[in-house]
C-alpha cells in the first residue's frame, strides 16, 4: 500500500472496486489527489486477491472489511490516528461501508456505487462480468457459504447502515448497472434511522 502524507488534516483510506487495484484505476488516482490537495493524508492499498496483494480469493465485501480494519490498526500503531475517513467504490465502498459497523475508528464513510448488497452483488456480476445469467446467484450464494464461509445474505447493505455509527454519503449514478437511485436511498434512509448524518449523492 501506499501511505501519502499530505497536510496532516486527518486520513483518508481509499478503497479500490473489484477487478481494480491502487495503481490502475483512474478513480483512485483522483481521489488521492483531491485529498491530498485538501490537506488530507491518504493510504490506497490492494484488497486480497488484488493487485500486489496476492492470490487470497476475494469476497467483494465481507473479507475485504478485515483488510480496511488492518489499515486502520497499522494507521492506529504507526501514525497515531485514532479516526479514519473512508472512500470506497463499487466493492469498496460495500466494504467500506461493512467495515463501519465493525470499528467505530471509521469515522465518515463515502460510498460511490455500492452494491445494495452482497446477493445483488453476485447476481448483477454475472451478468455484468460474465454475461452470465443472474440465475446463477444461488448457486454462487452455495458456493461463498460452503468455500468462503461467508453468508451473502448477511451483507445487505440497507441492513447494515442501520448499524452503522460513520456519517455516510452514498454516490451513484442513474444508469449504474449495480445499484438504482432508488436502492440508494434506501442504504441513506437506512442511516438516518440509526441516528447518523447521511445524504445521497446523484
Amino acid at each position: 500500500g501506499w501511505h501519502i502524507k499530505g497536510g496532516g488534516k486527518g486520513l483518508i483510506i481509499v478503497a479500490h472496486g473489484y477487478t481494480e487495484n491502487m495503481g490502475n484505476g483512474s478513480y483512485v488516482r483522483k481521489a488521492i489527489e483531491g485529498m491530498l490537495s485538501r490537506g488530507f493524508d491518504v493510504v490506497a492499498f490492494d484488497f486480497r486477491g488484488h493487485g500486489r496483494s496476492g492470490d487470497a480469493p476475494s469476497t467483494v465485501g465481507p473479507r475485504e472489511a478485515e483488510d480496511i480494519i488492518a489499515i486502520i490498526d497499522w494507521a492506529e500503531k504507526k501514525l497515531g490516528t485514532e479516526k479514519a475517513a473512508l472512500i470506497g467504490y463499487s466493492m469498496g465502498a460495500m466494504a467500506s461501508i461493512i467495515a463501519s459497523t465493525m470499528d467505530d475508528r471509521v469515522a465518515v464513510v463515502v460510498a460511490d456505487s455500492p452494491p445494495p448488497g452482497l446477493p445483488q452483488a453476485i447476481a448483477r456480476g454475472l451478468k455484468v462480468f460474465a454475461g452470465l445469467p443472474e440465475g446463477l446467484a444461488s448457486f454462487m450464494k452455495l458456493w461463498a457459504r460452503l468455500l468462503y464461509k461467508v453468508n451473502p445474505d448477511n451483507y445487505v447493505m440497507w441492513d447494515l447502515a442501520e448499524k452503522t455509527r460513520a456519517a455516510l454519503m452514498v454516490v451513484v449514478g442513474t444508469k449504474d448497472p449495480f445499484i438504482s437511485v432508488d436502492e440508494a436511498q434506501r442504504i441513506v434512509e437506512a442511516a438516518r434511522k440509526a441516528g447518523v448524518p447521511a445524504e445521497l449523492f446523484v
